[in-house]
């Protein structure tokens, strides 16, 4: 059976990524995945690394379980909106003091690093205003360069093909339905 982490990065009690995670959920529970999720935005912690890594801050409660779960989990699927070419801060601050030297990775020098989340695999799930060719051709895929490729990867973690949906704004009910469904048929093959 296979564990999937579903991360809501989304700050907000109602949006588009709320409304795919949580297809998604349903579909790879009925793909007959183990599956948990963890919504940033009901988490309790500090989100600003005070010091950097120079001086490694004491992680409160949820920060501690949240590690847990990913290391628990095989698959992570994390959903996110794009606001200002990153994600948005809370997401950040998430990512800022839960992947930490010493548990997502380890420096042995200058050049060199543990993985230390090696034989997973993520994919990111990301929401965007505007349309998808700006986003991926003129924005350059801002969030899967520095979320994907910069944090995810750089601690070992394979990633699969991200999914971008485009035009979240100002996306007509029956398209809303498609990607809810597109994502719910994602989530029951456990990608």
């Amino acid at each position: 059976m296979k564990k999937i982490l579903v991360i809501n990065g989304h700050p907000g009690t109602k949006s588009l990524s709320l409304e795919l995670s949580k297809s998604y959920v349903a579909g790879a529970k009925k793909g007959g995945a183990s599956v948990k999720e963890l919504h940033i935005k009901d988490l309790t912690f500090d989100p600003i690394l005070h010091e950097g890594y120079k001086q490694i801050q004491a992680l409160e409660p949820d920060l501690e379980q949240a590690q847990e779960l990913i290391k628990w989990a095989d698959h992570l699927v994390i959903f996110t909106p794009v606001w200002w070419n990153n994600v948005p801060s809370l997401l950040k601050g998430f990512v800022d003091r839960a992947f930490l030297p010493g548990f997502a990775f380890k420096f042995i020098s200058k050049l060199k690093r543990e993985k230390h989340l090696e034989g997973k695999t993520a994919r990111l799930v990301i929401t965007s205003g505007a349309p998808c060719f700006i986003y991926k051709l003129i924005m350059r895929s801002p969030v899967e360069a520095v979320f994907g490729r910069g944090v995810l990867r750089f601690c070992g973690i394979k990633m699969k093909p991200s999914v971008i949906v485009g035009n979240a704004e100002k996306m007509k009910e029956n398209k809303k339905e498609a990607w809810i469904s597109k994502i719910n048929k994602l989530g029951e093959k456990n990608k």
